[in-house]
């Protein structure tokens, strides 16, 4: 049924779609809300990122061996590995690494953390950013906190 996508890679696209990206989700609407000022900028980030993934997918689907789509398709924030093939009897796998996708996503993650941060250095808190980064980095590596 997932063509030549092992275990491995079916926990990765069960991970990149369901646990990364509701990671990812919270962690771009707070660098949204940091950096975004105006009225409505919450709904018009969901339907850009909604867009963006709809105009990548469409362009896989409408030309699955052209790799100009599928380097578009990665870089959005949600992809799909598998579809119904055109009788609906079959699942058609298109190509690319579901572990590497996940790693991307999570790089992502990173990228919304460092944005937010930068807002917050760019507002003159950047003790606050330190401070925030470096409890990050310590929650990340699992190193408790020394006294002085």
């Amino acid at each position: 049924m997932y063509g030549a996508f092992g275990t491995a890679d079916r926990v990765a696209m069960l991970a990149g779609s369901s646990v990364v990206a509701c990671l990812g989700a919270p962690l771009l609407g707070v660098a949204a809300g940091r950096w975004l000022r105006f009225p409505g900028a919450a709904p018009v980030l969901v339907v850009a990122v909604a867009g963006w993934v709809t105009v990548a997918h469409q362009m896989t689907l409408n030309n699955p061996a052209d790799r100009v789509s599928d380097v578009v398709r990665f870089f959005t924030p949600f992809a799909f590995f598998q579809t119904v093939g055109p009788r609906s009897a079959y699942m058609e796998s298109w190509p690319g690494s579901p572990g590497w996708y996940v790693v991307w996503l999570l790089a992502l993650c990173g990228l919304t953390v460092v944005a937010a941060l930068a807002k917050l250095q760019a507002d003159g808190n950047a003790g606050l950013a330190a401070l925030a980064a470096r409890v990050a980095a310590q929650r990340a590596t699992g190193r408790p906190r020394r006294g002085r």
